[in-house]
């Protein structure tokens, strides 16, 4: 059975060779273009196309089949490590979010674990898509230089974790691609290579029909369409020659005719770009075919062609071609040079890439403080300024730190200018009259001459001679004799007597304090052991060294400090005070929770004061010691120990017990790989797909506010969504605060009214009252990334750096612990409820969730909350929160929860109150949100709340705030 064209497809050199020979049938334009193509490999071609049709040269293509070892199981990935051209290896530990592992085995989960990763940020001009498998190709993960640009990718190691491979480290590295129309405008010179079967050529010529198929087809080859891989699929069996020689074309009549199809080929350009060409071919070489078929040829007549097409393919033999590189922007050019049978392809060069961002440091310190980012991810920088080196974390093991790079000192300075020197001194003239220097009482004149030949002059001023010689002074003072009969009554020692200390007489004076001498046997004597009977009662505490054993006496401080009673450490402070509405907290405390300290936070007046990090989510956290406060009017005092008057915070009551702190994350929800963190410069996550959305934490927790209470908990099972109390608290510590201040320093944000936090609240990444206050983008709409203010101070609790921070907009925040049902009004949490034992916003009553009403009390506000309105906080000089010292009081409990008097609103508010507003309404399941977001000027405050969306309900502007409490 004759061999049809789709069989020989895979060996098109040799027949295109045929086609080049058959000379009369194309221009030597045609011809030569036709040539350029001859030894092209179209399964390496239709292969890398199938990956993707792209301009690059170079590729990395990672296929785990030729890894395995085994037929029955397929090997499991653990990580992925990306060493860039920098030298920085990105390791990415597939993390399952709970510690544990994620086993990878297959491509696609490979590539997208590794391009969702926080660290491929750091890698540019790189696309990775997963090859699918195509004929002999399997699937594999390609990675690829962007179009015009060069991956700062080195190379990728990925590491197995179980099954039998080759090596459980490969390492892939680039290679060459064959689609590269570049490479193969580059290579033409192998590309030309001319058949040497002349024998075929006559058999070809006989096999017209298979010519014309040739010629349809060729149009999509010189185009190089994604479409090429019909070549190999679409052709259908031939007829054996016999069977169509009865319809033989007429050659001669093609010759004619096929100038048509010459013309779409003039230019080389059409070969490199020629998607747009390709149609206009392929209509082309259609009707030239439709008019072949009406004509007829002879086989003679093809025999004659094919000798003419035999000188034409010796002629063709030596065609060679160069390559020259052209500006970028320019066209690609080719010209071909008669005389010495050379074509010239001009290859424009790649324009030049945009100028790529600084590098930025993650942190900066003390050397002494890189402890402190132990824990972070490989890749992340600290630069310690005290020692102006860069350190970069090799790996996520603890500690695991670059050696020190030296950062930001620049090239060493031109040498300056060569100073003036001196050349000599000399002296000029004195106003002695022997004219000599030197001389007693005499005046010298100097010059200095320079080594410019400048010179200046100066004075020297001789002392005068003494007529008294040392002699005479000597034998002066050693005469003993009192030569100028001086007496004691001259110089006002006339009570003084030459008389022995053992016979001096004890005055009055001293023997009056002889007297009261206690007698040395009942007195406890500052050295040696001694055993005292009696009380011995002081009038003042002695300075008592901090014990070393069992029996010995201890200071109050250091009772204190073991306790976590001292005052000066673990309290609230006084407001208007530096320190105020924070604290240290005691050892066991911060590490109950899992957390470590910053650097500072035992040093009152430190940014870093009251704060620690949580060593798993890296959250920065803030603790607020247990205190009581009393409410006068609309004057908010606060005590560390149980006083008349005062009642405990609900924020210190949990589970039925008292509690003695509670750690509030300083920073809205943010993301630390899949788990939710609080720290700055970071996009605050969001209840919507649109911005940052929590459903890219571990566990995909739901996209509305219900969500955010399993969101958290990625954090650790102790986290748990802040709870209303919290906020209402950091709001009656921060009105009291900016009203006792006198100073910026102790609370920054008194300079512009109100004397309240300011925040991301205005849609313009500022605060509406203080203009000062400017936040840095976080690329969505006007949200700020977290604690990103200019003057971040200005921003907290306690207008310091070490308190909490946007509490006044840039993100509404559910809180926790307030809800309500239609059929039972509004609830507050239980205070015997663990707050911690809330995971998530189910409604199921006894199930223990966020909506579960067996975890609330009712409470009236019905005073207050009717309709679907804003009322703002303070109304002239009436009390706007209740006081009550009855925990279990309707008045306690809606102070607590921030729900103020029926005469204590208005519709405009109070300054002192900073205008907030509550959004009162009656919704089923609803959720409280607190603090306002970015767009509303009015809306939004440390007070502000608004009681009118569901608990599945979704906002790009609503997230969520999480706290620790100590037990």
């Amino acid at each position: 059975m004759a061999e049809s064209f789709i069989e020989s497809v895979n060996k098109i050199s040799k027949n295109l060779d045929a086609v080049v020979a058959t000379s009369d049938l194309f221009s030597p334009e045609v011809v030569d273009k036709l040539a350029a193509l001859s030894n092209v490999n179209l399964t390496l071609i239709i292969e890398d196309f199938q990956k993707g049709n792209y301009l690059g040269n170079r590729k990395i293509d990672i296929d785990l089949a030729l890894n395995n070892l085994s037929l029955v199981e397929l090997p499991a990935y653990s990580q992925a490590d990306i060493v860039l051209v920098s030298g920085v290896k990105l390791e990415m530990p597939f993390d399952n979010g709970a510690g544990g592992v994620l086993e990878l085995t297959s491509h696609a989960d490979i590539k997208n674990y590794i391009t969702s990763h926080l660290l491929y940020a750091q890698v540019v001009d790189t696309e990775i898509v997963v090859a699918e498998a195509f004929g002999d190709l399997p699937t594999m993960i390609r990675v690829r230089d962007a179009d015009g640009k060069a991956s700062n990718i080195e190379r990728i190691e990925l590491h197995v974790y179980s099954g039998t491979v080759v090596d459980t480290k490969p390492v892939y590295f680039w290679a060459k691609t064959t689609s590269s129309l570049e490479t193969l405008a580059n290579r033409i010179g192998d590309i030309i290579q001319l058949g040497n079967d002349i024998d075929s050529i006559v058999t070809l010529s006989q096999r017209i029909d298979e010519l014309i198929a040739l010629q349809v087809e060729i149009a999509k080859i010189i185009a190089v369409h994604t479409d090429l891989a019909s070549v190999v699929t679409t052709a259908g069996s031939i007829a054996s020659v016999n069977t169509l020689a009865a319809s033989i074309l007429d050659v001669n009549t093609i010759a004619l005719k096929i100038v048509e199809l010459n013309a779409i080929y003039a230019d080389i350009s059409g070969i490199l770009a020629a998607s747009a060409q390709a149609q206009i071919a392929t209509d082309q070489a259609l009707i030239s075919t439709q008019k072949a078929t009406a004509s007829g040829v002879s086989a003679t007549a093809s025999a004659t062609s094919a000798q003419l097409a035999l000188e034409k393919s010796n002629e063709i033999k030596s065609i060679t071609g160069q390559a020259q590189t052209l500006i970028p922007g320019s066209l690609v050019t080719v010209s071909y040079n008669p005389v010495d049978g050379k074509f010239t392809f001009g290859i424009p060069q790649g324009a030049k890439g945009d100028k790529g961002d600084a590098f930025a440091v993650n942190a900066v310190g003390l050397a002494a403080q890189k402890s402190l980012y132990d824990l972070q991810v490989s890749g992340f920088s600290f630069l310690a300024i005290d020692e102006a080196l860069i350190y970069f974390k090799l790996s996520a093991t603890s500690a695991d730190w670059s050696i020190g790079s030296p950062f930001g000192k620049g090239d060493t300075g031109d040498t300056g200018a060569t100073g003036n020197g001196i050349a000599s001194i000399s002296f000029v003239s004195t106003t002695d009259i022997s004219g000599f220097a030197a001389q007693s009482g005499g005046t010298d004149t100097y010059r200095i001459t320079f080594t410019d030949t400048t010179t200046s002059d100066f004075n020297v001023y001789n002392g005068q001679d003494s007529d008294v010689y040392m002699a005479d002074l000597t034998a002066h003072t050693s005469d003993i004799a009192n030569p100028h009969s001086v007496t004691k009554t001259q110089v006002g020692l006339g009570n003084v007597d030459n008389t022995s200390d053992v016979n001096k007489p004890v005055s009055t004076l001293q023997g009056q304090a002889i007297a009261l001498k206690a007698d040395d046997t009942s007195v406890l004597h500052k050295t040696g052991d001694e055993i005292k009977a009696g009380v011995l009662t002081l009038t003042s505490s002695p300075i008592i060294p901090d014990p070393t054993a069992a029996q010995q006496a201890a200071s109050k401080n250091y009772v204190d400090i073991r306790t976590g009673l001292d005052p000066l450490i673990y309290s609230l402070g006084q407001p208007g005070e530096i320190g105020f509405g924070i604290a240290t907290a005691p050892k066991a405390m911060y590490e109950q929770i899992g957390a470590i300290p910053l650097s500072g936070h035992d040093v009152l007046g430190h940014d870093n004061y009251g704060n620690y990090m949580h060593g798993y989510s890296g959250a920065i956290l803030c603790f607020i010691p247990k205190h009581y406060f009393k409410i006068t009017g609309n004057t908010f005092e606060f005590s560390d120990i149980a006083e008349t008057g005062f009642v405990l915070d609900r924020s210190f009551i949990n589970g039925g017990i008292e509690i003695p702190g509670v750690f509030v994350a300083k920073y809205s929800i943010t993301r630390n790989g899949t788990i939710a963190s609080a720290q700055p410069f970071k996009d605050p996550m969001s209840t919507n797909s649109g911005h940052n959305p929590i459903s890219a934490l571990a566990g995909t927790p739901a996209n509305n506010y219900g969500g955010l209470y399993t969101a958290v908990k990625t954090m650790s099972a102790e986290a748990f969504l802040t709870p209303v109390f919290h906020y209402s608290m950091l709001a009656r510590i921060a009105k009291a605060h900016g009203e006792a201040a006198i100073s910026t320093t102790a609370c920054a944000f008194i300079d512009v009214l109100p004397k309240l936090p300011k925040g991301c609240n205005n849609n313009a990444l500022s605060d509406a009252q203080d203009s000062s206050v400017l936040y840095t983008a976080s690329g969505y709409l006007n949200c700020g990334l977290t604690g990103s203010a200019s003057n971040f101070a200005k921003t907290t609790h306690n207008g310091q750096a070490c308190g909490i921070a946007d509490l006044n907009g840039n993100m509404w925040e559910v809180a926790s612990g307030f809800i309500r049902y239609t059929a039972n009004g509004f609830l507050v949490l239980k205070e015997s409820v663990d707050i911690r034992t809330i995971k998530n916003d189910s409604i199921t009553a006894g199930a223990g969730g966020a909506y579960d009403i067996n975890l609330y009390d009712v409470i009236d506000i019905s005073d207050v909350v009717f309709d679907a309105t804003t009322t703002y906080f303070g109304n002239g000089t009436n009390q706007v929160f209740a006081m009550s010292t009855d925990r279990a009081s309707v008045a306690y409990k809606r102070t607590a929860f921030g729900i103020p008097t029926a005469t204590g609103v208005s519709a405009t508010g109070t300054t002192e109150f900073g205008n907030d507003g509550l959004y009162r309404n009656l919704v089923d399941q609803v959720a409280c949100l607190r603090g306002g977001h970015w767009t509303p000027s009015s809306g939004a405050g440390v007070s502000a709340m608004t009681l009118n969306n569901t608990r599945t309900s979704s906002n790009d502007s609503v997230g969520g705030r999480a706290s620790f409490l100590c037990v």
